[in-house]
């Protein structure tokens, strides 16, 4: 029991670590314009982005499919981007789908894979480890995803700030803090 333990803490805390700010950004951005109400599209939102991240972790962990790492980790903060930036165009009117959630999942899932294979040699059940380090990611996620809505709780409806400026602010900081980061 203590290693599918330590498989979920793992998949927890390589999400909710502070050296993982490409997933932090980018979870934020994807889940920024929504609010408790729609709480059942957010979690799938990003239940679509954990399915797509795993199945890459899988394909790549089992050397399936070569991988331009240099190529993944600049994708990784355009999908960062491209959210933020989707976010502040559309505003509240639109979340990004649940399509694009997945497709920016699997690069996701690419940038990590190197890492993760370095996790295979103290186990013998390749399988098992992956799906409770996808448990962790998706038990973060749900974290996270708490967090934010909590936090526009708070923002929106308790202080009244205007949804379509909040977005905005949130989006800039994203915008201009993966700029920062990773260019």
């Amino acid at each position: 029991m203590d290693t599918i333990l330590d498989n979920i803490a793992l998949g927890l805390f390589h999400v909710l670590d502070i050296h993982a700010l490409d997933h932090l950004l980018f979870l934020l951005a994807l889940s920024i314009t929504f609010r408790f109400k729609h709480w059942k599209k957010a979690l799938l939102t990003i239940s679509f982005f954990t399915v797509a991240h795993t199945i890459t972790l899988f394909v790549s962990a089992y050397n399936q499919l070569p991988i331009d790492y240099d190529l993944i980790e600049l994708l990784i903060p355009i999908t960062i981007l491209i959210t933020a930036i989707f976010n502040i165009l559309f505003q509240n009117k639109k979340q990004l789908g649940y399509a694009a959630a997945f497709f920016f999942g699997l690069i996701h899932g690419f940038g990590f894979s190197s890492g993760f294979r370095m996790l295979f040699g103290r186990v013998t059940n390749r399988s098992a480890l992956l799906l409770e380090f996808a448990a962790g990611i998706e038990l973060a996620q749900i974290v996270l995803l708490t967090v934010v809505l909590t936090m526009n709780y708070l923002i929106l409806d308790i202080l009244k700030v205007s949804q379509n400026i909040w977005i905005k602010v949130i989006s800039s900081l994203i915008i201009v803090s993966s700029v920062i980061l990773f260019f």
